[in-house]
């Protein structure tokens, strides 16, 4: 065999292979403390020991690059081909990706007054650190000093471009990299990274234990607009050509119109973020308190994604267009595809189900979706094409043994390309089949003859007699989500009317109750008082 034909198929075996991604879940030699970095295929990670490992998602090789023997204290960035971070002394390291050694050293001099460094970003422009009573500029590809300046209880730094934003216990500070001061705006103490809408020319920023998202103008430090949620705002915003999204700690994504802050909507994810968001296109992907790594369409505020990981995500890290890598803080690392996936939303993994059951869920791909198949415990029983990005199939489960029931689905892109099972479960949900909980009792009190207008309560319970929470009544038309018991009105119309009661795991129950029409009460009686006056004014004439 010629050295060109073993070359060759060397290439495709590795092509081939670099295509299948993990059964389980990776455990790396140490715990990761600071972010995740990708540069080409590569990812890069710091300890909170000061040691660099690089790692590689295709091969599984973990290996120490670079260690400062000292503990490290900041995050990690990559600019001008050096990762850049520091140690708990305020000496910044750059250690070059492509000479594999340290290209440079910033060691803080003694008569600067340094205090310990609390933050580092960096742009091809600049890299900013912070100290609490200082903020250096440097060169990111030598290091060279381009301004250094006195600051007051600096908490972190954003660099995008040429723009350097300061987080202060008290303002926004906002800085070329020639070291001008360009404005500054006074909102307290704000713990997340600014962030620059480039489209907008606008500045977002979150406070986060006051709750509020700023939009201010890059060009003139104006304050555009404000939103308080009731809570606490869990990470930065991420945004998309039209909306931004923030999550607050009580679960709630909201969706903001940039140009005025006006809420577009309001959605329940159950359970608050914990993990910085990675946003590609119009989809953030971040982990939940619930150890669930969550992806979120920007635009609508619906979930795309619902993964139960082990332990919370820290990082998740887009790679390129299809993957992404996620740690967790039970020291699990993720190797992700996502273009295309199938992902069950409802019912939940481990949720009980009856003997007929709506699935739903949904499907992603930056390069459409052309079908999907669901398999109930290993057997397909659906096969079909599909538009959108949602689907709801009823699934009859009463030939199948009591217990749990394995949930799988898969989708195919317009491209061919099918789903592989990535995380050795990720695209399954595996659901609690019990026969015998199916019954769902729903009545009404005072009872089924309701004047107009009239109040009554509706009460949906188990077969114990326990009020029922989270399920969904449609009623004159609307349906939404609710818990017993429920405060109801009448129509002011007469007629007969019904309640719709649906549930995951329960048979629908649906009540026929009928509303009086007391004006015929009040015709009839009329009409039997005009006929006893009547008969009175005979009996009385024939009198007379």
């Amino acid at each position: 065999m010629g050295l060109k034909n073993f070359f060759f198929i060397f290439f495709i075996l590795n092509f081939v292979l670099a295509g299948f991604l993990w059964d389980e879940p990776y455990l790396p030699k140490t715990n990761i403390n600071y972010w995740l970095l990708t540069y080409g295929k590569d990812v890069y990670y710091l300890t909170n020991d000061g040691f660099v490992y690089s790692f590689s998602p295709l091969s599984k090789r973990e290996q120490v690059i670079y260690s400062t023997y000292r503990p490290s204290s900041t995050p990690m960035v990559i600019a001008k081909n050096n990762l850049i971070f520091a140690d708990k002394d305020g000496v910044v390291y750059a250690y070059s990706l492509l000479n594999k050694k340290i290209s440079w050293k910033f060691e803080p001099k003694g008569e600067l007054n340094l205090s310990k460094i609390k933050f580092l970003d960096a742009s091809e422009y600049a890299l900013a650190i912070v100290y609490e009573n200082r903020l250096v500029v440097l060169k990111p590809d030598n290091g060279l000093e381009l301004f250094s300046r006195e600051i007051e209880n600096g908490l972190k730094v954003k660099v995008q471009g040429n723009k350097i934003f300061l987080n202060t216990a008290k303002n926004l500070e906002v800085y070329e990299a020639n070291g001008r001061l360009s404005w500054r705006a006074e909102i307290g103490e704000v713990y997340h990274q600014a962030v620059y809408d480039e489209e907008r020319n606008n500045v977002y920023v979150a406070s986060a234990n006051k709750g509020i998202l700023f939009a201010f103008s890059l060009t003139t430090g104006q304050l555009l607009w404000y939103y308080q949620t009731k809570g606490f705002l869990m990470f930065e915003p991420v945004f998309s050509s039209n909306t931004i999204l923030i999550v607050d700690n009580k679960g709630q994504a909201i969706g903001l119109d940039k140009n005025q802050g006006n809420v577009l909507y309001i959605k329940n994810i159950n359970s608050p973020s914990w993990s910085k968001p990675a946003k590609i296109n119009n989809y953030a992907f971040f982990g939940n308190l619930d150890e669930e790594l969550i992806g979120i369409d920007i635009d609508s505020g619906e979930v795309l994604l619902r993964q139960k990981l082990e332990g919370r995500a820290d990082y998740p890290l887009i790679l390129d267009n299809k993957t992404m890598i996620v740690y967790t803080t039970k020291n699990r690392m993720y190797y992700i595809e996502f273009d295309p996936f199938c992902s069950i939303i409802s019912p939940q993994d481990g949720e009980e189900i009856g003997l007929y059951n709506k699935i739903e869920g949904a499907v992603f791909s930056l390069n459409g979706i052309k079908a999907i198949s669901i398999d109930v415990n290993k057997k397909n029983i659906i096969n079909e094409g599909i538009n959108g990005k949602y689907f709801e199939k009823e699934i009859d489960f009463s030939s199948e043994a009591m217990g749990l029931v394995d949930i799988d689905c898969k989708a195919t892109n317009l491209q061919g390309r099918i789903e592989r099972n990535v995380l050795g479960y990720k695209t399954r949900a595996l659901l609690n089949l019990n026969k015998e909980k199916t019954k769902l009792y729903a009545y009404i009190e005072p009872s089924l003859n309701l004047n107009p207008g009239q109040e009554f309560v509706l009460y949906v319970q188990d077969k114990n007699a326990k009020d029922l929470e989270e399920f969904v009544i449609k009623y004159k038309n609307e349906s939404k989500t609710s818990n017993s018991p429920i405060k109801l009105k009448a129509p002011l119309e007469p007629g007969i009317y019904t309640i719709a009661v649906k549930k995951v795991g329960y048979d629908e129950k649906v009540i026929k109750f009928e509303v009086k029409d007391n004006l015929l009460v009040v015709k009839i009686f009329g009409i039997l008082v005009v006929l006893i006056l009547l008969i009175l004014f005979i009996i009385k004439t024939k009198k007379k």
